[in-house]
């Protein structure tokens, strides 16, 4: 630091000067960069009359010191929009609890001079578009701020305060009650003070900045309040003076709050909008974060507590219980980290780098025996108030509204008009050219400036040009008539202007799979001709019905070691193993044989001591939860077929969506196994006397993972303490163990199944494939015990992925179906995955349309072997839609992928449809023997076992990894070949292809190839006759833009489609999320992805919300139509000719029209 920054502040007490400050080694003075520093009101006030006089404008920026980034921002913001920036640094104490750090609060005078410098440097600079610089700097001592009583940090202490309640009382006012009040008592001071025209805070705080505004409201303070948005550091964390005191450790952690804050966030944008959801969703990632915390040694961890997490109305601030999408809602929380309890030597462990001087000097009562770190006797309260749904602070200003009294009514108008075109006018944006005007006088405007183009995403080819390089001529004038005028339609061209791939594609990764030797299975059942399901203890009978009737002869490695462990103990078990390995055989198999095994003991009156088969009335004896209905139905089908060989065993299903009424007669009939849904079970457990649970003694928990994702942790644990209360041992029954076992079935351990763990499972063995079953290299078992804990995928599975441009999406899976099915027999079955149910629905329409043009790319001798098989696909498609009446509108043929080999019959499934059509089109889709494709959400990605299913699309990436994993899981299952392709956009989502690959447990790299969105064009347009494959899939493009503009309600489903992706693209979990940024989004590439031809800030659907201009038009308009209807009620209403006569007569009458040149 320069020997000028090292300033004594004495010497301004009670006068005004510029203070030349010269950077470090500069030598000249730089005059215009001087910055007056005042420490007393009259200079001031003196200042700011010159102001006054002179026209100018002061934008006023108060802080405490310390400043960062987020202070600088404000500062250019406050240099934009006016002419004089002011400047406060004062650490006010009346905002500062009784045990809070006021001593040791930062004070950086010389540091924060020399950034206030650097940014006037920035200012005078030619590249700087304001006018305005930091003219001033107002550092009062307490003094000045409070010259009659000191200052009190107790809440009943003396002096003037400003209290603005309830606001003050409620969030961060009820842990701090001080600290809003001194807030409002120094900006109220200071306000009067400096008398600004515009002030400036941060939206870090949302509640401070709700209190300001009440407060100028209220005092009617001659003042504008903005407020800028949060400013964030690189890793998240919300910028404060007060992160100084965190240290490495701590700060990691600490980002816990924005994160959960963001979890609520995505919530509320999946269109969720109870308190429940929205704060649930908060408190679980903060819960689990301190669980995973509390697991970490003491000298690593970094201990924490929540101290609120607040969904509160924007105006009062009271909880609210649901969001109201019209008002908007704030969330907002605070976290308190505690002192780190093992600090280690020379760690960072805050204020400045872990120095533990410059800590001492300024706490003095800290003992100086106390370990190299500070944060042991502090903790640190951090606060994250910047969380807004559909409320933005910064657009309302509050302005006082100026009553003029006395003199002459004509100088009262006078004023009057001229206040309120004063107050206009800073409604409007503030330009360079407005601060010039109030130096030099008002000056007239010769000629307009054209407003700046909207946005566009820059692109790296050369060919690129403005859009305003081509028009000449247009003021600022006409240019607001066309943004006010009607829509225009944007009919943008398909193969231009679209982001280049940031990812060059290499030779090996496009002939990975041509060059490959085949993989061998890592899922398929063992051939080594020994372990044989008779040799794993299963009973010759039960062996015979595997081996005849569902063609099974060995078991796969997961099976193996399940049925060996699960038959041989009475013990509870964690099975884990990769998706399509056959988990749901390898808890049903012994479980089925285990029951086989009971026998019910005869009476003596009823003679003969031989046991007998026990049968329905006998009583429950097993329950299988699972999280979806439809891995119920799938689980009750296996588990039917295998009940064939043991007739006298029952099972059936509760499940959410049926008739409670039926499921309580097959109860009162009597079950032996029953499959679930947590919810349905717990509901019968309360509710239906007839089920008996008092002889369970198996639970089998499926996809533990997916359960407490669905957010069932509770009602599990309610189905746990009725089953533990309930049990009642018999001697009736042999071989029926003592106690109940529990068997949890999940692909991954992470946090969430731990804690299900812990919850369901006592003394659990832990069962996995033994790894000398898997069929896998040397250099893949060598790898470490945490490799055996992942989840991956099948090592036959061969995933490849395409970077497509927005615009090119609809016709590139059009194409990359098409010439799937080209050939007969080349795939059966494919699914492809969406994000939402709006976008399944509006590409099931896309899909089945019936068009002339679907067999435009057909040649003349394949269009006569179409004509001739037309009888025969009609007959097929009438049979497929009549097997079911439940699969209408779920199943059709769709022409525009059929061709003459094949035809092809398209599927739609997703959560928002009733339990019997979802159950319908699956059991369509399972049993479908030709060619079909299934269009769904993640609803069919879990669990479901779908057979011979040859391909899986990923049209819309997985919102996780896991769930990524688990899609691609419904192909190659149990050692059959699978292909699967995932569509990526240009751009930060190419990073994704690293988390692709880490999904394969060898690093096999070869596995993910690369596929040419342009080959993939070739192969699905190429085959048109005279056309090139661009204008073929051009054509096929408009045709479905015109198809979606002349049907207004298939135009309502893509509005509604393209809105719903966008909400669910901000659903990424935060790990990934550096992959997803909905900031990427070219918003009008991606809307003629769906077939829109809108703005993308004209698309509004009924149930969603509306701009605020057309919500304004539409009220007009609606109150027009009133004021009509009431003149014209007593009279005959107008007929439409009557009408026509009317508007034809003003033509005639009025002003010039584009027909009549007046």
């Amino acid at each position: 630091m320069s020997h000028n920054l090292r300033l004594s502040l004495m010497m301004w007490t009670r006068r005004v000067s510029t203070l030349p400050i010269r950077l470090t080694g500069q030598r000249r003075c730089l005059s215009q960069s001087a910055i007056a520093v005042f420490r007393d009101v009259p200079p001031l006030r003196q200042y700011r009359k010159g102001l006054l006089l002179s026209g100018r404008t002061v934008g006023f920026v108060p802080t405490m010191g310390a400043l960062h980034d987020g202070h600088m921002s404000l500062i250019r913001q406050a240099a934009q929009e006016n002419t004089d920036v002011v400047v406060s640094i004062y650490v006010n104490p009346t905002q500062f609890g009784v045990n809070e750090d006021l001593d040791s609060y930062p004070r950086t005078w010389n540091e924060d001079l020399e950034k206030i410098q650097t940014l006037n440097t920035e200012f005078e600079s030619k590249s700087w578009t304001g006018s305005g610089r930091v003219t001033a700097i107002f550092a009062p001592t307490t003094k000045v701020v409070y010259p009659t009583l000191p200052p009190t940090s107790e809440l009943n202490g003396n002096g003037s305060f400003v209290t603005i309640t309830p606001l003050a009382t409620k969030l961060e006012g009820a842990s701090r009650p001080v600290f809003f009040r001194g807030v409002a008592t120094v900006c109220t001071k200071l306000f009067n003070m400096v008398t600004p025209d515009r002030v400036y805070f941060g939206q870090k705080d949302v509640q401070q900045s709700i209190i300001i505004k009440r407060m100028v409201q209220d005092f009617h303070i001659d003042t504008e309040v903005r407020v800028g948005p949060t400013s964030r550091e690189p890793d998240g964390l919300a910028m404060s003076s007060r992160n100084v005191y965190l240290g490495a450790r701590r700060r990691n952690v600490g980002l816990v709050l924005s994160r959960a804050l963001r979890a609520a966030e995505a919530v509320y944008l999946s269109g969720k909008k109870l308190r429940k959801e929205i704060l649930g969703a908060a408190n679980s990632f903060a819960q689990s974060t301190l669980a995973e915390q509390e697991l970490l040694p003491a000298y690593k961890r970094a201990r924490f507590e929540v101290d609120y997490i607040s969904l509160a109305d924007p105006e009062s601030l009271e909880e609210l219980d649901h969001v109201d999408e019209s008002k908007g809602a704030v969330l907002s929380g605070a976290v308190k980290m505690f002192p780190l309890e093992e600090p280690q030597e020379g760690e960072d462990c805050g204020l400045g780098g872990g120095k533990p001087q410059r800590w001492r000097e300024q706490k003095r009562e800290i003992n100086e025996t106390i370990p190299k770190c500070f944060a042991l006797t502090l903790v640190v309260i951090m606060a994250d108030d910047g969380m807004l749904m559909n409320f933005d602070v910064g657009d309302g200003i509050i302005s006082s509204q100026q009553k003029f009294k006395g003199g002459k009514w004509k100088d009262r108008l006078v004023a009057k008009k001229i206040a309120d075109h004063r107050y206009k006018k800073s409604k409007q944006p503030f330009t360079a050219d407005d601060s010039r005007r109030g130096e030099r006088g008002r000056e007239a405007d010769h000629g307009g400036v054209s407003s700046r183009p909207p946005k566009r995403q820059r692109l790296n080819n050369g060919d690129f040009q403005p859009s305003t390089a081509s028009i000449t001529g247009v003021s600022n004038n006409s240019s607001s008539k066309y943004a006010t005028g009607p829509q225009r339609e944007v009919i943008s061209s398909l193969f231009s202007y679209n982001p280049v791939a940031k990812t060059v594609p290499t030779a090996e990764e496009s002939t990975a799979h041509d060059d490959a030797e085949a993989t061998k299975a890592s899922n398929a059942p063992l051939v080594d001709g020994i372990d044989t399901f008779t040799s794993l203890g299963l009973s010759p009978e039960l062996a015979a019905h595997l081996l005849t009737k569902l063609k099974l002869k060995n078991p796969t490695a997961i099976q193996k070691s399940s049925i060996t462990q699960l038959l041989k103990e009475n013990c509870d078990g964690f099975i884990q193993a990769e998706t399509g390995s056959g988990k749901t055989l390898a808890y049903l198999l012994p479980l089925v044989q285990r029951l086989m095994n009971l026998s019910g003991r005869k009476s003596a009156e009823e003679g003969q001591g031989q046991p007998t088969p026990i049968h329905r009335d006998s009583g429950l004896f097993a329950i299988i939860l699972a999280p979806t209905r439809e891995l119920c139905k799938q689980i009750s089908v296996v588990l039917d077929s295998l009940l064939n060989c043991a007739h006298w065993l029952v099972a059936g299903t509760v499940i959410g969506g049926e008739k409670k009424k039926s499921e309580k007669a097959r109860l009162r009939k009597g079950l032996n196994i029953l499959v679930a849904t947590p919810g349905r079970l717990a509901d019968h457990l309360d509710n239906t006397k007839v089920l008996d649970v008092g002889l369970v003694r198996w639970l089998v928990l499926d996809e533990g993972d997916r359960l407490m994702e669905l957010g069932f942790e509770e009602e599990i644990q309610n189905i746990i303490k009725k089953l533990d209360s309930k049990r009642r041992p018999t001697s009736k029954i042999e071989n029926l163990p003592p106690k109940r076992l529990t068997v949890l079935c999940s692909a991954t351990l992470k946090m969430n199944v731990q804690r299900l763990g812990e919850m369901s499972l006592k003394d659990a063995v832990h069962i996995q494939a033994d790894p000398a079953d898997e069929i896998e290299d040397a250099s893949s078992q060598a790898g470490d015990a945490q490799k055996s804990l992942e989840f991956s995928a099948p090592a036959q599975l061969k995933q490849s992925f395409a970077i497509v441009a927005s615009k090119l999406r609809l016709v590139t899976l059009t194409a990359l179906l098409k010439s799937t099915f080209i050939r007969k027999g080349t795939v059966m079955k494919a699914i492809v995955f969406v994000s939402c149910a709006d976008s399944v629905d509006y590409h099931f329409e896309v899909f089945t349309r019936k068009s002339d043009k679907s067999t435009e790319g057909v040649g003349k001798g394949e269009k006569e072997r179409e004509g001739e098989e037309k009888e025969e696909k009609d007959s097929i498609a009438e049979a497929a839609s009549t097997t079911n009446s439940s699969t209408q509108g779920t199943v059709a043929e769709s022409p525009t992928l059929s061709n003459p080999n094949n035809s092809v019959m398209l599927h739609k499934l997703h959560g928002s449809l009733p339990q019997h059509v979802r159950t319908a089109t699956l059991s369509a889709f399972a049993k479908q023997k030709d060619t079909s494709v299934l269009i769904c959400t993640d609803v069919a990605s879990r669990g479901l076992d779908l057979p011979n299913v040859d391909f899986v699309i990923e049209y819309d990436p997985a919102f996780s990894a896991d769930d990524h994993l688990h899609r691609i899981g419904r192909t190659a299952r149990l050692g059959r070949d699978g292909r699967a392709m995932i569509f990526l956009l240009p751009g930060s989502e190419e990073g994704y292809i690293n988390v692709l690959k880490r999904g394969y447990r060898d690093n096999n790299t070869k596995a993910v190839t690369r596929s040419d969105e342009s080959d993939i064009l070739k192969r699905g347009f190429g085959r048109t006759n005279g056309k090139g494959w661009e204008e073929a899939a051009t054509e096929f493009q408009l045709d479905i833009e015109r198809w979606t503009l002349d049907n207004p309600s298939i135009l309502e489903m893509a509005r509604r489609a393209f809105q719903s992706h966008i909400r669910a693209y901000a659903t990424h979990i935060a790990s990934e999320r550096e992959y997803f940024n909905i900031k990427d989004l070219h918003l009008g590439h991606l809307a003629k992805g769906f077939g829109l031809r809108d703005r993308p800030t004209k698309i509004n659907v009924p149930g969603l919300r509306t701009g605020k201009e057309e919500t304004k038009k539409a009220f007009k308009a609606n109150r027009t139509v009133e004021s009509s209807d009431k003149k014209n009620e007593s009279g005959p209403k107008n007929d439409s000719a009557a009408d026509k006569m009317r508007k034809k007569m003003r033509e005639h009458m009025s002003a010039a029209n584009e027909f009549n040149i007046a």
